[in-house]
């Protein structure tokens, strides 16, 4: 009988990540079983008993991760991860049709600090 783990996805304001990708590494198999949280950052998964390492990962958090889960026969466990903010960086996509010079690029991270 498979056993189910559910949860919610947040970060660390407690707001849910939806889309999410979720993955649980069968520790013994080595096989990776996999899903992605829904718009209210909430997720289910089915998975054979066994020993697990989960991980909940969203782009500019840090990621989540759980290691040794225990999933027996039947089980249904509910496993809430909570995403830590991403170390202070912000991810920026600066497109240019030719190189920035580094002046240009220092003046340009002065503006962007100035956002914030």
């Amino acid at each position: 009988t498979l056993s189910i783990s559910k949860g919610r996805i947040y970060d660390y304001k407690n707001k849910p990540l939806a889309f999410s990708p979720v993955a649980f590494d069968n520790k013994v198999s080595g096989k990776t079983t996999g899903c992605v949280s829904d718009t209210a950052g909430n997720y289910i998964i089915y998975l054979y008993p066994g020993q697990y390492n989960m991980t909940a990962i969203f782009v500019g958090y840090a990621d989540f991760k759980l290691s040794d889960i225990t999933m027996a026969s039947g089980q249904i466990r509910q496993i809430d991860a909570r995403l830590g903010n991403g170390n202070g960086y912000t991810m920026y996509n600066i497109v240019s049709d030719k190189p920035l010079s580094p002046t240009k690029l220092k003046r340009i991270e002065r503006r962007l600090k100035r956002k914030k």
